[in-house]
């Protein structure tokens, strides 16, 4: 179609892009809030939109990341958020849109994408491909609780909580600079555990974390003689009457994984009927099975909603896709990467 301009998102075409927002979704839709757009498409990111005479009628966004892809550092361009408005599905608006995006030199990553997008995104790059997609391990809290009444509960067995002497958890509420520059630290220590992630840096967990406008996240940390030694950050949700508590991020040593699951165990279970990871890569299987977490293949939790407020029954998979040369079982992909854990008030 002639005439659909793409242009970059700018404080003036607010009003313009939250009526379109509304009209396209509903008017509690998350990307309509000034503050969110400002916190994920800030400084590293960018937002465009479709114009076609004077209205907005699609958006696609990015935000560029640093990632330790094995022994270097790369900046990875991670896609969000592609959509048109359904009468403008066949006048090349995606196509559009998505040229534009991709038009970098850098590698590209996308999560949680549709089947018109794997289409559309397949012809940009020579090397893209569909990776797979995240595990998930699932904690059942209580098992009689009216929302699980359709599944059947996976057999999992607790071992001992003991915690090991050396090392305590702490519930970080007011993070300051000492904590940032101990994670800084941590992170340079443990990060050669993880061949192909995001590079948790302070920077970058302020950011995603701690000065998320709508959000607030619980952030459990492990210490051993004062240092840290890995940390555990997760959120609650619910929806019609059950509360779930979910894992965001996990890194740790490998003495800490245990410690950490069993803390988050036991400061969970009293207020939630359900938890679950959803995560990729080899690290952390063992101790989630030895903290009471199944893995969802082959149960009915593969059906559990990923998406609540509101529930959705719509996609309980998070697929991965990229260009980037190493296989998904090597990457650690978490359900704070991209734009898989935001709010949607309803």
């Amino acid at each position: 179609m002639q005439g659909i301009d793409i242009i970059p998102f700018k404080k003036k075409y607010l009003p313009l892009f939250q009526e379109y927002i509304h009209t396209a979704f509903h008017r509690k839709y998350i990307l309509a809030e000034e503050r969110f757009l400002d916190w994920q498409y800030g400084r590293s990111g960018k937002l465009y939109l479709a114009l076609h005479d004077g209205q907005i009628v699609g958006h696609l966004g990015h935000r560029d990341f640093f990632y330790k892809v094995y022994d270097q550092r790369q900046q990875i361009r991670v896609v969000m958020n592609l959509f048109s408005l359904e009468r403008y599905h066949r006048t090349g608006v995606g196509p559009l849109l998505s040229r534009k995006v991709f038009d970098t030199p850098y590698q590209v990553l996308v999560s949680g994408y549709n089947n018109a997008a794997q289409q559309l995104y397949a012809h940009l790059r020579e090397n893209w491909q569909e990776a797979g997609n995240l595990d998930r391990f699932v904690a059942v809290f209580n098992p009689t609780h009216p929302f699980l009444k359709s599944y059947k509960i996976p057999i999992s067995s607790q071992k001992s909580s003991k915690q090991e002497s050396q090392i305590s958890i702490q519930d970080i509420s007011k993070p300051d600079k000492a904590l940032a520059e101990s994670l800084d630290a941590f992170w340079k220590e443990v990060r050669g555990r993880y061949p192909v992630t995001i590079e948790r840096t302070a920077d970058y967990l302020w950011w995603r974390f701690f000065s998320h406008p709508y959000l607030k996240y619980s952030f459990f940390v492990a210490t051993r003689e004062e240092k840290i030694v890995g940390y555990l950050i997760c959120r609650s949700e619910e929806a019609e009457g059950c509360p779930v508590a979910r894992i965001i991020d996990f890194v740790a040593d490998a003495s800490a994984e245990r410690p950490l699951l069993w803390h988050f165990w036991e400061r969970m279970q009293g207020n939630h009927a359900v938890a679950d990871f959803i995560f990729s890569g080899p690290l952390y299987r063992g101790a989630l099975k030895d903290s009471g977490f199944s893995d969802v293949r082959g149960t009915e939790f593969e059906n559990f909603p990923i998406r609540f407020n509101p529930v959705s029954y719509e996609k309980f998979i998070i697929n991965i896709a990229y260009d980037i040369s190493a296989p998904l079982r090597d990457f650690y992909i978490t359900k704070a990467d991209s734009d898989q854990d935001r709010p949607n008030p309803h």
